[in-house]
């Protein structure tokens, strides 16, 4: 059976830090391990220093305290410590959360002890316990400590509150008017410090009767020394028990920090293998990239250089391209008409150019205009086209799309190789203009693979 424990006491201004460091744990508590005090946690009232919240309430009340007054009242509240533990000595989180749950509305009601100021689990002692402060006011506004702890029976009243609310989680209050006495902290350790005398102090040893004739005479003198001795004893036997209980807890501890080192050192050695695999995974990953990266590099580099050589080759086919544009050009427009036999009539200031009867040229201030297409024509060749077209030739069309091969083969006919050559060069412009745009089109698919490499 588990059994709650309850103890409630004033806090005056003089006590009040004192008690308000021991529940922040601001010092050092001899029976409370170092290594969990971070595992404490505040569980109701203000997450503010404990003497803080029991001040800021006061004046949130706008109350003037008198110098012996009570400001608080000091609430700690546990159960047996089985409750928390299971048989293998592990702490149960289940336990401990339906305690604090219990435990905090109980301390929430301003009926107990006044308003909640600040309260705290504390898991670094061997039994788990909650330690609270609360600011006696009444429900007219005072602070009065006796309206809530000014006679016996109020604080009988708490414990069986206690009891009551402890109850559904299967924890019992304790014994009505027992007299079982709290020992503080300091006073427990000075008691199992005590220097332990097994000595039996003779004096004190009942005399032995003048004359132990029956049984019952002897019986009742043993009863007597087994009293006087145990009497003397009893002491130094508590302080045994005592001292074995604090060395039990003590290696239970030590057990604990124990579990909880080889605990940290498997993680350690877990992470620390954990990031080496991790190490040698992104050193393997920093490898291949590093020969991708060279790799793209040096495939930059070879488009770069086949970029500056088709940027040579396109120069070069600009250079050839314009060398036989300006040889076709060189062609004489009056050599084409002469040649093709033509004959002009003078009407005005104009002249008109036939083709038999066919009218094909008309020249007005010393410029040339083709009758079909109402154009200039300004080079021979544009000549030469036009009046193929006109004779309705072969590869001729007035519509436009002539066969330029056809063209080209009637000019080496009519003006030998020098101007056939001038006719190839001109056909093959068609060609390199094609070339022309094909290279532009790859240079520009290669800077945009480059710019796609660099933004990766």
């Amino acid at each position: 059976m588990y059994y709650v424990s309850a103890r409630i006491s004033k806090v005056s201004a003089g006590s009040l830090s004192g008690c308000a460091v021991h529940i922040d744990r601001k010092v050092q508590t001899p029976n409370a391990d170092q290594e969990k005090t971070n595992e404490n946690k505040t569980i109701g009232g203000r997450d503010v220093p404990a003497d803080q919240a029991v001040t800021d309430l006061i004046s949130e009340h706008k109350i003037t305290a008198r110098k012996n007054a009570v400001l608080a009242v000091e609430t700690v509240i546990s159960v047996s410590r089985d409750f928390f533990y299971d048989k293998k000595g592990k702490l149960l989180s289940k336990s401990v959360d339906k305690f604090v749950k219990v435990a905090a509305e109980e301390l929430g009601k301003e009926k107990h002890v006044g308003k909640l100021a600040k309260a705290v689990l504390h898991l670094d002692e061997m039994t788990p316990h909650i330690h609270a402060l609360s600011v006696p006011i009444t429900p007219d506004g005072r602070l009065c400590a006796k309206h809530f702890l000014g006679h016996r029976q109020k604080y009988r009243d708490f414990q069986t509150a206690m009891g009551e609310a402890f109850g559904q989680i299967g924890v019992w209050r304790g014994v009505p008017n027992n007299r079982s006495t709290h020992h503080k902290v300091r006073d427990f350790y000075k008691i199992i410090d005590k220097k332990i005398d097994f000595a039996v102090d003779v004096e004190k040893l009942p005399d032995p009767p003048r004359l132990m004739v029956t049984k019952e005479a002897q019986a009742a003198y043993k009863e007597k020394v087994a009293s006087a001795v145990v009497e003397q004893i009893r002491d130094d036997v508590r302080v045994l028990e005592l001292r074995a209980r604090t060395m039990e807890n003590e290696q239970a501890r030590r057990k604990g920090a124990e579990s909880r080192a080889d605990g940290v050192h498997r993680l350690y050695i877990e992470t620390k293998q954990d990031w080496e695999n991790e190490r040698k995974q992104l050193t393997g990953e920093n490898r291949v990239l590093i020969e991708n990266v060279a790799e793209r590099e040096r495939r930059i580099a070879d488009l770069l250089q086949l970029a500056t050589n088709q940027k040579q080759q396109n120069l070069n086919l600009a250079e050839r391209l314009e060398k036989s544009e300006s040889r076709i050009q060189d062609i004489p427009v009056m050599e084409i008409m002469a040649r093709k036999k033509m004959t002009y009539k003078t009407q005005g200031e104009k002249k008109l150019y036939f083709i038999g009867e066919k009218l094909v040229f008309v020249e007005i201030n010393k410029k040339l205009f083709d009758v079909a297409s109402k154009t200039e024509v300004k080079t021979g060749f544009m000549a030469y086209e036009r009046i193929g077209a006109a004779q309705n030739l072969p590869g001729y069309r007035p519509e436009g799309g002539t066969d330029r091969k056809q063209v080209f083969a009637d000019l080496a006919k009519d003006f030998g190789a020098q101007k056939a050559l001038s006719a190839s060069l001109f056909h093959e412009q068609t060609g390199y203009q094609l070339q022309i745009v094909k290279i532009r089109q790859a240079d520009k698919q290669r800077q945009q693979e480059q710019t796609n490499q660099r933004s990766r």
